[in-house]
């Protein structure tokens, strides 16, 4: 991995065995930061847990840097912690399997990261997204890849009976033409070459 900061949600029960695969990748633990769940009748989110209930979900953030290929990382003063309401399972169970993140964690992370943010000079920004919400917002300077919840849909021709694949067509809100799904591949060259990364 290149130079860089990794952030991971995690639950408390599992976060000592990511904090061991993100060292054991040369990542060093930085920071955290901590959504508080709310219900949405305004009481405290409690979902079941070993010891004690679990209200929160944690952002672990890891950075990577080689010697003297430092990066700039802007000090904020907002508070390591983001009181959000649960978003109704509604809203998204039918794209995907786990629940949006609260937009302050994008915004912390663009804050954080000044130089990565979207730039209108480029048209484009280099963040990335890994196992993003089909079901939210895309955000200007984000690259977002997600899992597909529902399988492929086979398409036969005549010529060629059972062997093209077709992705469901779904017209994202902003993209009237309907192609949201399909990958550029040039620009997801360019992203990977920004990140010296082999695809």
């Amino acid at each position: 991995m290149p130079n860089g900061i990794v952030s991971v949600w995690t639950h408390k029960n599992i976060l000592p065995e990511v904090v061991a695969i993100m060292h054991s990748l040369g990542c060093r633990y930085v920071e955290n930061l901590v959504w508080y769940k709310m219900a949405l009748n305004n009481t405290n989110l409690n979902r079941p847990s070993p010891f004690f209930r679990s209200s929160k979900e944690i952002l672990l953030m890891f950075k990577k840097v080689y010697r003297g290929d430092g990066f700039d990382i802007r000090h904020q003063r907002t508070a390591d912690v983001i009181i959000d309401f649960e978003k109704p399972t509604s809203c998204w169970i039918k794209e995907d399997y786990t629940e949006p993140k609260p937009e302050g964690a994008y915004e912390m992370m663009e804050t954080l990261l000044p130089d990565a943010r979207y730039m209108p000079e480029s048209g484009r920004g280099r963040l990335l997204e890994i196992w993003g919400k089909k079901s939210q917002e895309r955000r200007p300077g984000w690259f977002s890849i997600h899992e597909l919840k529902r399988p492929l849909q086979k398409e036969e021709s005549p010529s060629q009976a059972g062997t093209s694949i077709k992705a469901e067509p779904q017209a994202g809100r902003d993209d009237p033409d309907g192609d949201a799904d399909s990958i550029d591949e040039a620009l997801l060259e360019e992203i990977a070459n920004d990140m010296a990364m082999d695809l």
